[in-house]
């Protein structure tokens, strides 16, 4: 259903009394600043243009054209004050949708946190991580739940996308949806933003994302 309309050029503000379990948006240009606030909980989705990139086109098989569609839960979560801001970028009015498939208890949370530049940083508990800003230089030391640990570089974690969604072009993401990976270890070569999606329950939300080595 529609939730509401973005004004054009500028930052909007939503407030519900529920939760969707998406968010489907059409935007020509890419959104500056998207966050989702549960009163009493905390932040769901604190996200830039890049992170809209990587988690409003995850695990998509195919695409409308400038569609995004940002989980915020496993379903609807009722009788929560929501505050949903949006700056958007498009130079005219964009409507919002709040779709539902099923009842909720598990927050989709979307997240971003700075790494400097040869800090190394562990990350653990997660369903996916996304790159954008990958050099060829960057080292991805991942752990698999087997034991098994490989090294890789942004281009094989393009190659690895290709195995759970069709939309990979300039994506540097590690899916992880289905648990198969322990923990990652990334040293960039420069200063970069991560970005981390993780399931966390309601009621019961934590805040940064960032192991320190």
């Amino acid at each position: 259903m529609k939730i509401g309309t973005l004004v054009a050029s500028d930052t909007t503000v939503i407030n519900l009394t529920w939760l969707p379990q998406y968010i489907y948006m059409v935007l020509t240009t890419v959104a500056t600043a998207f966050k989702v606030t549960v009163f009493g909980d905390g932040v769901i989705s604190d996200l830039d243009g890049d992170g809209l990139d990587t988690f409003g086109q995850q695990r998509l098989v195919g695409q409308e054209t400038n569609a995004y569609t940002i989980a915020l839960a496993n379903g609807i979560v009722l009788n929560r004050n929501v505050e949903i801001s949006i700056t958007n970028a498009v130079a005219s009015t964009v409507d919002v949708y709040g779709i539902v498939r099923e009842d909720g208890d598990v927050y989709v949370q979307t997240l971003r946190q700075q790494v400097m530049a040869f800090s190394g940083a562990d990350f653990t508990d997660f369903s996916c991580l996304g790159f954008p800003s990958a050099a060829d230089t960057d080292i991805f030391t991942i752990t698999f739940e087997d034991g098994t640990v490989s090294t890789f570089n942004r281009l094989e974690l393009t190659a690895m996308m290709q195995f759970t969604q069709n939309i990979v072009t300039g994506r540097f993401d590690i899916d992880n949806l289905d648990g198969e990976i322990s923990k990652v270890n990334f040293i960039p070569s420069a200063a970069q933003t991560v970005y981390m999606q993780r399931f966390v329950p309601v009621g019961d939300v934590p805040g940064g994302i960032l192991q320190a080595r």
